[in-house]
């Protein structure tokens, strides 16, 4: 039974850790404990400040540019297709005219210019210091110290001039200067920018970046929704509202500190400070947002003692998800029919409808609703003038329609296709394993579904046996319009019980008003 309530939880829900009691012996400490608890969820100032001093070491150094600068005369080779352009820079690259890699294989030249660009920077630097240093001759004839030392330049073990020696491993000429500098005044170890550790000019003080820290945790304090507090599991999460982000916290943020006339850090920097000194700190993603009787079913199998209650909260959950499986194929089933009676009608002469294999890949069809899913689950909407604006800005392809328009006329008429599709079509069973559907003119009443795109066509009678095409398409039958019922006094209770607490106070009496009796 722990298996398969494992597999449902995995499968739909998201895991939450489970507060464990306290031992008995530990009651004297009812005090202490409860004063942790209370603070539990801030990141106390000495853990802070370790957390910044980190940060600082760890994103203080940026040396990107000048690393960039050394490599932009390197030899461009991206594979075979450069073999020619090797070929033709060969002769040019030699500086002391005798064509040092004449006799020397192009593939050999590319496989050595390749090579060295798989390696690390500090690798590839030691490559070239022993390439450099193996050769090296520091003392001259008479066995004196040069004054000026002295490199020769080898590839495959063949004396080359400086040109070529560069052209050979693919480097630039800076590069190798800087090399032979370094190696000159500290010998054959590993470079260090001469920048390291020592703080830029312009870099956050401590001041400055504890400042960010602390709006976060003042924000996610106020509006945050904290976790129950394990002890010994670290910090708790704290869920903010999904109707927010970053970016626009940030923005709240600078706001905070340009009327307080303080040094504020950048989008960057504050989603990196987050990220390392307030990781305990999410946003709430969509799929916290889970169904209610989902989340009382999961609870109720996770703080249940006895095993047959537990079963049977377990099998009480498992019906509740085969019934949400089995709306899901009825409405699948009202699609084929619906798409059957389009060509009985004459409407289409050929359908093809493919199902997606689930968890696989996404159809261009769903962008307009993936736009309007996106900033929906970023956005507080309270009513039908809410949803409206959220369509209107999820995408420029997506234009809200109302049932009733601003005429106050009816935009579209409601028809009836689950009872028609009932009375005419006949169920089709396994159709979840079905991803295929094909309908043809030529063939009225005929559904042909596969499994598989490779697999061949199965023809199925969609059409109940008491029913002839003659009997849809003579008179052109056509489902019953359905009018607006409004909500009845039930439906207008449930709102008010039960939707009307989670509404903010300007729209509750629009959206979720007292049912009248």
């Amino acid at each position: 039974m722990s298996e398969a309530l494992d597999n449902l939880i995995d499968e739909f829900l998201p895991r939450h850790r489970q507060v464990t009691s306290a031992p008995s012996d530990e009651e004297s400490d009812s005090d202490s404990d409860r004063d942790e608890l209370i603070h539990s969820n801030l990141v106390h100032d000495d853990v802070l400040r370790e957390r910044i001093d980190l940060f600082t070491r760890s994103n203080g150094d940026d040396y990107s540019e000048e690393i960039e600068s050394e490599d932009d005369d390197n030899v461009s080779c991206n594979g075979n297709s450069d073999i020619q352009s090797l070929k033709e820079k060969v002769l040019t690259s030699c500086s002391c005219g005798k064509n040092c890699l004449d006799s020397v294989p192009l593939d050999d030249i590319q496989s050595s210019i390749l090579a060295l660009r798989e390696l690390s920077r500090e690798e590839r630097d030691m490559f070239i210091m022993g390439k450099l240093s193996c050769n090296s001759n520091s003392c001259t004839q008479r066995g004196k110290e040069r004054k000026r030392k002295r490199y020769t330049y080898f590839f495959r073990n063949k004396e080359i001039c400086r040109g070529s020696f560069l052209f050979a491993y693919g480097v630039g000429s800076k590069y190798v200067k800087n090399i032979v500098s370094h190696m000159n005044e500290n010998g054959c170890i590993p470079r260090t920018h001469k920048n390291k550790n020592r703080r830029s000019s312009n870099a956050f003080c401590f001041d400055d970046l504890k400042n960010a820290i602390d709006f976060i945790q003042n924000y996610a304090e106020e509006f945050g929704l904290p976790q129950l507090y394990v002890k010994n599991q670290g910090h708790p999460h704290i869920f903010l509202p999904s109707s927010g982000n970053k970016s626009s916290l940030h923005s709240t943020y600078v706001t905070s500190c340009t009327e307080a006339n303080k040094r504020h850090v950048g989008l960057t920097t504050f989603k990196l400070l987050w990220r390392d000194c307030c990781p305990h700190i999410k946003y709430m993603t969509p799929r916290s947002d889970i169904c209610p009787k989902c989340e009382n079913h999961r609870a109720n199998i996770s703080t249940t003692a006895g095993q047959q209650e537990k079963q049977e909260h377990l099998q009480a959950f498992t019906e509740h998800l085969l019934m949400v499986e089995k709306e899901r194929e009825n409405k699948n089933r009202y699609v084929l029919g619906y798409l059957m009676w389009r060509t009985l009608m004459g409407l289409h002469h050929d359908i093809q409808l493919s199902m997606q294999v689930p968890y696989h890949g996404r159809c261009l069809v769903d962008a307009g609703f993936a736009n309007i899913k996106r900033l929906y689950h970023r956005t507080d909407v309270d009513s039908l003038s809410g949803l409206v604006e959220v369509v209107r800005k999820s995408a420029r392809s997506n234009s809200p329609v109302t049932y009733i328009n601003d005429a106050g006329e009816h935009s579209w008429e409601w028809y009836d296709w689950k009872s028609f599709t009932s009375t005419f079509f006949t169920n089709v069973k396994g159709i979840r394993k079905m991803r295929h559907f094909r309908f043809s003119s030529l063939s009225p009443g005929k559904l042909f579904v596969k499994s598989h795109a490779d697999d061949s066509e199965r023809e199925i009678t969609l059409l109940k046996s008491s029913i002839s095409p003659e009997d849809i398409t003579t008179g052109s039958v056509m489902p019953d319009i359905l009018p607006p019922g409004g909500m009845t006094s039930e439906r207008q209770r449930y709102l008010f019980r039960v939707v009307r607490p989670f509404v903010r106070d300007p729209f509750k009496d629009t959206t979720c008003p007292e049912a009248e009796e």
